[in-house]
């Protein structure tokens, strides 16, 4: 296929099985970015084109994935803190370090180039916007270290590959489940087994899933157990809400490929059923259209325990998808605070699939679209919020100021507990 061909497959792709496409049918002219594409353009300049067209949906969703090129990064990770970005992290070799704060890129300052590049930016809330597309389009930096003004050149890595985390320790006395995503529902399983062998008391339990990208709902249904205190279901959470899936040709094929392998990285009977009734959905409604979904979280129920008694839920922006669910989901019990910052707000449209345009250029886009009452539930690109909002600053890089919070929680409810006891002591 030549590039035409690819863009015209694309768009099709988009307007026939992408979820969100009955709600922004009007927010993209495929013309005007057509015209654009020439037979001798660089892979670069096509990429752009396919990227600021899919841009026009500003779903986080909804993206182009090039093997061929999408296997490198500049060696150092950003964070827009008011008119500069802050380095978070850094490769040794990248010329950067964590805490370098990068006032220019190519002599141009953070606001002009804000200007340039404000179709790519989902949110107006300056400290959300994700730069790291940006800084690969561009040569050097302008940086202060230590006092010290720098250039720096942008240069290219590979990419390190996603290693999951799940592990417990203890945080001034209080356990703290770290989870990076919601795909292994047996190495959950495994996390809470280690949570309950190190439990060090029944008061408190940290939940850290700040930089979780996602998986799947029902992977994380073994934690409602404890995070609620009674006895519920998983759809009760939610009143009013739905999800319509649209149940496209090509979305019920690409989706029984992807549940029949979670089918074969599980081994829980629970979870085997409910991937085997999902399945059926697919066999059903085989391209009829939008149909409200009924998937693998409707039939769930969970028991509730008193224990722990108060439970942190870390989040952040880059906790998405199924991590920003389950924080929706959490939320609901009288047990739970969230603390941090917005999470990333991909959720109006979601349950995810990927299609190959070509051997090296995939196209990854939802299939659902969730709604309340008669609209989408309008999430996207603003987030679940905290219960208590730390806002983000440079000393995040020094110090973990949402953990600071909660340990100061819990020094204000250790003294309110021994305020009250000696009281009753008091009148014996």
């Amino acid at each position: 296929m030549d590039n035409k061909e690819i863009f015209k497959r694309i768009v099709s792709i988009v307007e026939n099985d992408y979820s969100g496409f009955v709600d922004k049918f009007d927010w993209a002219d495929p013309f005007e970015f057509e015209v654009q594409i020439k037979s001798d353009m660089t892979r670069n300049e096509f990429r752009d084109v396919l990227n600021n067209y899919l841009g026009k949906f500003k779903d986080g969703h909804l993206r182009i994935v090039d093997l061929s090129q999408d296997d490198t990064y500049c060696g150092f990770s950003i964070r827009r803190y008011e008119n500069i970005l802050v380095v978070t992290e850094a490769n040794p070799d990248s010329g950067y370090k964590k805490g370098d704060i990068i006032h220019e890129v190519d002599g141009k300052s953070i606001i002009e180039l804000e200007s340039v590049y404000c179709h790519l930016f989902f949110s107006d809330v300056t400290d959300r916007q994700d730069w790291s597309i940006i800084l690969k389009k561009h040569r050097t930096c302008r940086l202060v270290r230590d006092g010290k003004s720098l250039t720096r050149e942008i240069k290219r890595f590979p990419k390190s590959k996603y290693s999951p985390r799940f592990y417990v320790d203890v945080v001034h006395g209080i356990p703290k489940m770290t989870i990076t995503d919601f795909v292994d529902s047996a190495s959950l399983k495994q996390l809470i087994d280690k949570y309950i062998a190190i439990r060090t008391n029944d008061e408190a339990l940290i939940i850290d899933v700040r930089y979780n990208i996602g998986g799947a709902d029902f992977s994380y249904f073994p934690l409602l157990d404890f995070i609620f205190k009674d006895k519920k279901s998983f759809v009760s959470l939610f009143p009013n809400e739905k999800q319509q899936m649209l149940y496209s040709k090509r979305n019920c094929e690409l989706m029984t490929l992807m549940l029949n392998e979670y089918s074969q990285n599980t081994s829980d009977p629970v979870i085997q059923d409910l991937i085997q009734k999902d399945l059926h959905l697919m066999k059903e409604n085989f391209g009829k259209g939008y149909v409200d979904f009924e998937g693998l979280s409707d039939d769930f129920n969970f028991e509730g325990n008193e224990i722990p008694k108060r439970i942190y839920v870390l989040i952040d922006q880059y906790c998405a998808s199924s991590g920003e669910n389950f924080a929706r989901a959490v939320r609901h019990s009288e047990k739970v605070t969230l603390i941090g910052r917005n999470t990333a707000g991909i959720l109006d449209y979601s349950n995810v699939i990927t299609e190959s345009i070509t051997d090296d250029l995939n196209i990854i886009y939802p299939t659902t679209r969730l709604i309340k009452g008669n609209k989408v539930l309008g999430i996207d690109n603003i987030g679940v919020s905290p219960d208590i909002y730390v806002p983000w600053t440079p000393k995040a890089l020094e110090i973990d100021i949402d953990l600071n919070k909660v340990v100061q929680l819990e020094k204000i409810i250790e003294k309110e507990t021994v305020d009250r006891t000696s009281v009753v002591s008091s009148h014996l």
